[in-house]
């Protein structure tokens, strides 16, 4: 399996109506996970992968599962 996860993060946070990498990161803040704009623009340009803990707070936050998250596929 490939991994997409920037690819995902982009998608699945216009797909939950987050317009922009600033608004996602202020959710992530809310919801407990410590985030700045510019980290979650680095996740989307592939320049780094999440740590687990961010994305056990993607995928809660994104409401999908992790597989969906890293490879783009339902379970």
């Amino acid at each position: 399996m490939e991994i997409r996860i920037a690819e995902q993060i982009r998608a699945l946070r216009k797909r939950s109506g987050y317009r922009s990498a600033a608004a996602l990161a202020a959710a992530l803040c809310l919801s407990g996970y410590d985030c700045s704009a510019s980290l979650v623009k680095s996740w989307e340009a592939g320049v780094r992968y999440p740590t687990l803990p961010a994305v056990r707070a993607l995928c809660d936050l994104l409401e999908v599962s992790a597989d969906e998250l890293i490879f783009g596929v339902e379970k």
